[in-house]
């Protein structure tokens, strides 16, 4: 399985580490998007790296081999988006017969890329009965991919838990 971590200019050796440790295949390195930004190579074929967009912008990402964006900041997501994540996350409360997740049916026919579901968000959220409903939600209309989505090397979790978490969702399909 492949692992989405976001990092700093300095600490990509520790994440790199640290997802061999905990049994990841594969690690994306996400970078803070900036205008001139440079991505670092890596010689590893386990090392991945692409860009994370937290905020609506306008430009075109398709020099970038991998650009995730946070699902809930865009109106209409950019050209170039790869991967869209935390989806989940709307402020607004639920309607009374569905879960606002964040995804619907036009979405998902416009967009080409993968939807990636976070983990590390789950763990100091308040709410994660409710975010845990809307990631159901979610599962029932798209197959997502479920990654750490770690902003520190130690919030990275065991490929096993985030799959069991994905199995458990799935399980619960109503």
């Amino acid at each position: 399985m492949e692992d989405f971590v976001i990092v700093s200019k300095d600490n990509e050796r520790e994440f790199i580490s640290k997802a061999k440790e905990l049994g990841w295949t594969s690690i994306v390195l996400l970078y803070k998007y900036e205008k001139g930004i440079k991505l670092k190579k890596f010689s590893e074929d386990f090392v991945k790296t692409g860009i994370y967009l937290d905020s609506d912008t306008k430009s075109d990402f398709s020099s970038f081999e991998i650009v995730v964006a946070l699902g809930t900041k865009f109106s209409s997501l950019p050209r170039g988006v790869t991967h869209v994540v935390m989806n989940e996350f709307e402020v607004e409360k639920d309607f009374i017969h569905q879960r606002r997740g964040g995804l619907n049916h036009v979405f998902l026919n416009e967009f080409k890329g993968k939807i990636l579901f976070a983990f590390s968000e789950l763990q100091d959220n308040v709410k994660q009965d409710i975010i845990l409903g809307r990631m159901m939600q979610n599962l029932t209309i798209c197959n997502g991919d479920f990654v750490s989505l770690a902003d520190d090397a130690n919030k990275m979790r065991f490929v096993g838990d985030v799959s069991a978490l994905k199995r458990c969702l799935i399980k619960k399909k109503f």
